[in-house]
């Protein structure tokens, strides 16, 4: 159920700072800290203070009925309440199932999880995105599995940048942010999402963790939020401000430039050529020469089509490359090394520069995915090969 995930938590926090502490030294190809080794002081005081604190648990008693007895069923209705938060170790998400028959309101934990932050260093606004879908996801599972008539959901989070990235259109953002806001948008309503200061977030306990001498039952861990057993009028306004400073590293930048009417051209002759031949003499004529155009004038003519494709789908590539900063790691070509030849033609890069085959062999110009000038190259190359099979063509 969770209950306890706020405790446990502290421990999962510990197994991995004793992962980082033993990992591979730099400078010495042995661990750090072996299997059979015995742990620093410092690691194994916090050890200690959290296996000693365990006991005081066993004194801890929950009230496990989520509708009060003196509550009549036929007029008891049942909202659920998710928090979430992140903190840099943690994120977590905490449900409340708040029950109300007439003048009267009972809140009562129902289930909670607490995660780890990932060893690879996140962003807070992430790292609360994270702690988000961890809260929409429980809150769904519990909806579906409690066997009461749920009347409204609210989802509950301290974090303005999150509710901003909500509010705004996927396609701006990173694949990550982008999926993940999608995810909760599609399952929940805006009227739904609200916001409150992070120092009344249960969910806080959740995501920075508590010793167990600490919990009681009488404790907002528990109890839900003070506000939570009050009248709707009276709980946190949201906060409709936009966070300081948006994570702009997480918005896709939007490239806008006028398309000339020689570049317009282009992309009407790479739809409507039928053979790549006919588009290379068809865009060597465009610079004006009546006579037949040579081999280089068609090369650079091929050159210019795919400069012109390459613009369209590997724009963020081509800016990252120009200023010297590295490719975005969302970027589906990342991996492949791509830089810009002296022509500014995007291509695959490598490790084999002195192999006596010819350049673009070696260094392929990228082209996207099924698009219709790579359709060409491809019908070409079959067609030289004298429509011989796939691997011949390859």
């Amino acid at each position: 159920m969770g209950f306890l995930a706020c405790v446990t938590l502290i421990s999962k926090i510990l197994l991995q700072d004793i992962w980082r502490y033993g990992r591979y030294d730099g400078e010495a190809d042995k661990l750090k800290i072996g299997w059979d080794d015995r742990l620093p002081e410092s690691l194994l005081k916090r050890w200690y203070t959290f296996a000693g604190e365990l006991n005081a648990l066993q004194a801890l008693r929950v009230v496990r009925s989520l509708r009060p007895l003196d509550f009549d069923p036929a007029l008891t209705t049942y909202q659920l309440h998710t928090f979430c938060d992140a903190s840099t170790r943690g994120y977590g998400a905490v449900v409340y199932l708040r029950a109300q028959c007439r003048s009267s309101t009972a809140v009562s934990l129902v289930t909670a999880r607490a995660k780890v932050a990932p060893v690879r260093q996140q962003t807070i606004p992430r790292l609360e995105l994270m702690g988000a879908i961890l809260g929409y996801r429980l809150g769904v599972r519990t909806k579906r599995t409690l066997k009461v008539n749920i009347d409204s959901v609210t989802w509950w989070t301290d974090s303005s940048t999150v509710l901003h990235w909500l509010r705004t259109e996927a396609t701006l953002y990173s694949a990550f942010v982008a999926n993940g806001k999608e995810e909760i948008r599609e399952g929940s309503n805006s009227s739904e999402r609200r916001h409150l200061p992070g120092a009344q977030n249960p969910a806080d306990d959740g995501s920075r963790g508590i010793y167990a001498t600490e919990l009681n039952a009488d404790q907002r861990w528990f109890q839900g939020p003070s506000f939570s057993r009050e009248h709707p009028s009276k709980w946190p306004i949201n906060n409709g401000q936009l966070p300081e400073g948006p994570d702009l590293e997480e918005m896709h930048p939007v490239h806008i430039r006028a398309v000339t009417a020689a570049e317009s051209r282009i992309d009407r002759l790479i739809e409507t050529s039928t053979s790549l031949t006919a588009l290379e003499r068809s865009v060597a004529e465009m610079d004006g020469f009546s006579e037949k155009p040579t081999v280089a004038r068609l090369r650079r003519a091929l050159e210019k089509c795919v400069r012109r494709v390459q613009e369209g789908h590997f724009q963020a590539e081509i800016d990252a490359i120009h200023n010297g900063r590295c490719i975005p790691r969302t970027s589906n070509v990342l991996k492949l090394s791509p830089f810009l030849d002296q022509f500014g033609v995007l291509r695959v890069g490598g490790w084999i520069e002195r192999t006596p085959i010819d350049q673009d062999a070696i260094h392929p110009m990228l082209l996207p995915h099924r698009h219709p000038l790579t359709n060409l190259v491809i019908k070409d190359a079959h067609e030289r090969c004298f429509h011989s099979q796939i691997d011949r063509t390859l």
